[in-house]
């Protein structure tokens, strides 16, 4: 597979991962149960989703692979454990717009630690993207932020610099198979929230959202979100996670009947015009720096 075809792999694996994970806040509407019981279930149904992807994809050398993921896996999946851990409590505790604002100072934070982890130079032009793409995220929740508890808001901003650095660590250790990893981390959270989310109070009726938000909205997200971070660098796939909030705008926009007012429609054309705009750029760049993003 040449350079060009890796990068466009890289792009439509990390915008079909965005857009799964955009699901999460309409699915969450669904759902009446407690925050530690959704994380259970959520982390049960993705595990299952990729243990079989893992399996498929490794037959009888699955242990092997779980075990050639190293220390730098371990510690992807730790932090990829909290952060599924504490999106969950904060959208409990928070409002969705505050949590938004806070993911989206992700990609500078992924910027930075890969420029010092990893020293990935970051193209001037995804600098732009990212600027560019903030100012949409504060468009979006500008009508919106604040009332939220200071626990709910304190989580979303650890979920911010936990996640930047889960990036940055699935990109070091890329020329491995993470996947893993990614499994790795649904056990732990699983293990994690067990103890906090009994008794179990799932029904008939919550059971269809669970499978939805573990299996579609986790897992295969995380599945796409992997195989993304073989193929792009760090900070302009942190910049094209960002399609998470947008596609969050517009999913309960479809599904809850929630019009978005003129500035979150503004802020969203913002920031897909910095993730697209920046994907181009890319393109035209080859093939003199195809690892900046």
């Amino acid at each position: 597979m040449s350079a060009p075809q890796h990068y466009k792999l890289g792009i439509s694996c990390a915008v079909a991962s965005a857009l799964c994970f955009s699901t999460a806040g309409l699915l969450m509407r669904r759902i009446e149960l407690d925050a530690w019981e959704i994380v259970f279930w959520r982390c049960v149904f993705a595990a299952l989703t990729i243990g079989v992807f893992v399996l498929a994809q490794h037959r009888g050398r699955t242990l092997a692979a779980l075990r050639t993921v190293g220390i730098g896996g371990v510690l992807a999946a730790v932090a990829m454990a909290y952060s599924l851990t504490a999106f969950c409590l904060a959208l409990d505790v928070t409002q969705v717009a505050n949590v938004v604002a806070c993911l989206g100072v992700t990609p500078f934070l992924t910027a930075v630690l890969s420029w010092v982890l990893m020293r990935e130079r970051i193209a001037l032009a995804t600098w732009l993207g990212m600027s560019l793409a903030f100012a949409g995220i504060v468009l979006i929740v500008a009508q919106s932020i604040g009332g939220g508890a200071l626990l709910g808001n304190l989580l979303a901003l650890s979920l911010a610099a936990v996640f930047a650095a889960y990036i940055v660590m699935m990109r070091r250790a890329r020329s491995h198979d993470m996947m893993p990893a990614a499994l790795l981390a649904t056990l732990i959270a699983g293990i994690i929230s067990l103890p906090f989310g009994l008794p179990f109070e799932i029904n008939a009726e919550d059971l269809p959202f669970l499978l939805a938000f573990g299996a579609v909205q986790l897992g295969g997200g995380l599945i796409l979100f992997t195989v993304a971070s073989r193929h792009l660098s760090a900070a302009p796939l942190s910049l094209i996670m960002l399609i998470e909030p947008v596609g969050g705008v517009l999913w309960v926009w479809i599904g809850a009947d929630e019009t978005p007012v003129g500035l979150t429609l503004a802020g969203a054309a913002l920031v897909l015009l910095a993730v697209f705009g920046n994907a181009l750029s890319g393109l035209w760049r080859w093939p003199s720096r195809p690892a900046l993003g």
